[in-house]
């Protein structure tokens, strides 16, 4: 799934997984880890990790539910076309997760207004 949306510059984003994360039978699970990634046009991109069961020591992705994830990002002196998106790795370690990416999306963000 994707999303396009717009904001302007100092805009606190809430990213979250509208869909979320399944087992191969389609059941919502949390991943052993979840992945919060971003990169602003022309810039590094920037990454947040969740690990089941400890979540993320930033303390930026929060787990609303299972199979669910949520983070707010400012976007304070970084306008310009965001892309990103939620992934785990499917199947990984005792990890019964069958999705590997719930949601992808592009923002554009405008500067400041004089």
């Amino acid at each position: 799934m994707s999303q396009s949306q717009s904001y302007v510059a100092g805009t606190v984003v809430r990213f979250v997984t509208s869909v979320p994360f399944t087992d191969f039978a389609g059941n919502p699970v949390n991943p052993d880890y979840v992945y919060l990634k971003y990169s602003v046009q022309g810039q590094t991109e920037v990454v947040f990790e969740w690990v089941n069961p400890t979540g993320d020591p930033t303390s930026t992705i929060t787990n609303t539910s299972t199979g669910n994830f949520q983070a707010d990002l400012p976007t304070t002196g970084l306008p310009g076309t965001w892309v990103w998106g939620w992934s785990s790795v499917a199947g990984s370690g005792a990890d019964i997760t069958g999705t590997e990416v719930v949601w992808v999306g592009e923002l554009l963000i405008s500067p400041d207004p004089l």
